[in-house]
């Protein structure tokens, strides 16, 4: 795969050269959580990574991962999840959430988040760059790794 990487590295389309750059000098995409209510602040986020000059449409991009750590064994379900069973002294089976406080704790919630990529420049500082401002207005919607409604 790295060979294509490297290939695309001299291809006459700016964009790929430049995705192909950072996946092979690990630059990847910096990203921010983000909720239902803050997923309607995205547009005006592309619009400033847009203003920034990067088109939106490969720079930026949207994910959720999310997850069931842990949840009992129900066979009703169209993917049940295997139920790990711990033997007792007197050899009987008990299902390790009735014996465990913590693994109890996250059964059946689900954990993950929504998140927001974009380039990692527009989180820069730099009161030099030709972009500064538009980096300072992309900032204020970025507090603690997640999105915000600006003040």
């Amino acid at each position: 795969m790295n060979t294509y990487f490297t290939y695309w590295l001299d291809y006459p389309d700016l964009v790929l050269q430049d995705l192909a750059s950072r996946f092979l000098s690990r630059r990847p995409l910096k990203s921010v959580a983000f909720t239902n209510q803050t997923a309607r602040l995205l547009p005006k986020l592309k619009a400033l990574v847009a203003e920034a000059g990067f088109d939106p449409e490969y720079y930026t991009a949207e994910n959720d991962s999310f997850d069931l750590p842990y949840d009992q064994y129900d066979p009703s379900v169209a993917d049940p999840k295997t139920q790990i069973e711990i033997i007792q002294r007197d050899g009987t089976l008990e299902e390790l959430s009735t014996l465990s406080p913590l693994v109890a704790a996250i059964s059946g919630k689900a954990i993950g988040d929504k998140r927001f990529y974009f380039p990692k420049v527009m989180l820069s500082k730099n009161a030099d760059d030709l972009f500064a401002g538009t980096y300072t207005k992309f900032q204020q919607y970025i507090l603690n790794d997640s999105l915000i409604e600006p003040r």
